[in-house]
């Protein structure tokens, strides 16, 4: 499996950030909805890191298999 083509999403990446001054137009309702969308961003990407690195470890188990064959 070739993954060069893949780029990895960092939290960084895909995250909103407001400057302190954006930040303080917002109101209360708008500030959580911010943490409830950051916080389910979070959980999906250490979901998807998760699920490629087993991923990744089949693969290379796969490889270690077929070279003791």
């Amino acid at each position: 499996v070739d993954l060069g083509n893949c780029s990895f999403l960092l939290q960084e990446e895909v995250g909103v950030r407001f400057t302190k001054e954006e930040w303080a137009l917002l109101d209360s309702s708008q500030r959580a909805l911010h943490g409830e969308v950051m916080m389910e961003t979070s959980r999906n990407l250490a979901c998807l890191s998760k699920k490629l690195s087993g991923f990744l470890f089949q693969i290379e188990e796969q490889k270690l298999i077929s070279r003791l064959e």
